[in-house]
């Protein structure tokens, strides 16, 4: 349960960036978004396997996200510009 949290926060730490936190975030929103549809792709067999992947750690995508956006602001980091 520690590690649910701690994970993505140091994640975020590590790769703190508005821009490409932001779309983390956007991406994973996608996923809770459609969580019907995919889970129904996933039950006809009809997802990839990376997908998957991807979707099978769409909360903790949302986590990672949050705090790479939250760390970007912090470091004033947009796209490493």
């Amino acid at each position: 349960l520690f590690t649910i949290v701690t994970f993505p926060f140091i994640f975020g730490v590590m790769y703190g960036d508005i821009g490409h936190g932001g779309a983390l975030f956007l991406a994973a929103l996608y996923f809770l978004y459609y969580e019907n549809d995919f889970l129904e792709q996933q039950r006809r067999g009809e997802m990839s396997e990376i997908m998957k992947y991807a979707f099978g750690a769409r909360y903790a995508l949302v986590l990672m996200g949050f705090f790479g956006f939250y760390c970007g602001t912090i470091y004033n980091d947009f796209i490493s510009v």
